[in-house]
């Protein structure tokens, strides 16, 4: 019976509390698009499971 390998990938929750002027500054922030660098906080070990590719093992 053939085999198979599967890749996929898991999302992990993080929260962060950012000081800004308003919400587009915030999230201009959190993308890393200014020089403040905020403290991520892990939420969870994990959730949503997403498959991504799968090829026979020969």
């Amino acid at each position: 019976m053939p085999k198979y390998k599967v890749t996929a990938t898991m999302d992990v929750g993080y929260t962060a509390v950012i000081e800004a002027d308003n919400e587009d500054e915030a999230w201009a922030i959190a993308r890393g698009d200014r020089i403040s660098d905020p403290d991520w906080e892990q939420t969870d070990n994990g959730h949503d499971w997403t498959l991504e590719n799968i090829w026979e093992v020969k």
